[in-house]
């Protein structure tokens, strides 16, 4: 039913213009609020400050502006009814506990549902590899076959820390970046989120995150790590897909700052989309 629904949104036609109708899209790379092992996390201990709730309630009024049919955000569609809990305490009054509120799917994502009355919440469209390792192969299916494929790759892939500092290129770019990234913590989250959605810094993550492996070409397998990469955001745009509907005008995808440059390229080759710069939004 899902699919047969796509695929009606698909063939959605302006029969006057005889072109697809366009979805205005904005995709906010952002850094991960609370703790976390990536490198762009701004673990800001202050989070539930007066100050930075302040600063957040700025961003989510300019977000509002845009006012978005769907809030996608990057948490995998097995952990939908948890955020969909989340939201329905939420427009009870009901805070969540503070890991859940340290998140920005919950800062974000679920204050600007509940600010626009949106009664889609946010919708989570995240991919991760079910890696596995097998001994027979020869009965598998494609997406079987993949996963041990995954896998195998998983285990030739570097230390991603290490990597980036013995790479020379990758150190040079990683090391002006974190800079930069430093710098921005001083700033309001209105700020940082607007240098971090420079295209100039977009691009230096999506090297860093998808195409460095390929310079040196670690363990002979460069490119395929990269390919592997760069499929896991194919899969997320594949479920915004399994997300959408003929009612969808305006989309926002909040996601890991890494991912946004290659979805933005995605979605500009894409003739359902029209994206929507970050800095026309914020500014």
């Amino acid at each position: 039913m899902r699919c047969l629904i796509l695929l009606l949104f698909l063939l959605n036609i302006d029969t006057n213009a005889q072109q697809f109708r366009k979805i205005e899209v904005v995709v906010l790379g952002t850094f991960h609020f609370g703790e976390s092992n990536d490198y762009q996390s701004g673990k800001l201990e202050d989070l539930l400050s007066n100050k930075r709730q302040k600063e957040i309630a700025e961003v989510v009024r300019k977000l509002a502006k845009f006012n978005p049919d769907k809030i996608f955000v990057e948490n995998t569609p097995e952990v939908q009814d948890y955020w969909d809990q989340v939201f329905a305490n939420y427009k009870n009054g009901l805070e969540p506990n503070e890991t859940t509120a340290s998140n920005e799917i919950f800062q974000l994502g679920i204050k600007l549902a509940r600010f626009t009355k949106n009664s889609n919440g946010v919708r989570c469209v995240n991919y991760d590899f079910p890696e596995f390792e097998v001994s027979d192969k020869q009965n598998l299916k494609p997406e079987q076959l993949f996963n041990a494929y995954s896998h195998y790759l998983k285990s030739k892939t570097p230390d991603h820390w290490e990597f980036l500092l013995t790479n020379p290129l990758t150190k040079d770019i990683f090391t002006r970046y974190m800079s930069k990234n430093d710098s921005w913590k001083k700033l309001t989250l209105r700020e940082h989120l607007l240098k971090m959605n420079e295209p100039s810094n977009l691009q230096e993550l999506a090297y860093l995150n998808v195409l460095s492996y390929m310079d040196r070409n670690t363990n002979g397998v460069g490119a395929e790590i990269s390919s592997k990469l760069y499929y896991r955001n194919l899969q997320i745009l594949q479920n915004i897909y399994l997300n959408m509907s003929l009612k969808d005008n305006r989309m926002l995808l909040i996601i890991g700052a890494g991912h946004a440059q290659i979805l933005k390229d995605m979605m500009k080759n894409h003739p359902l989309f029209k994206v929507i710069e970050v800095a026309d939004v914020l500014n």
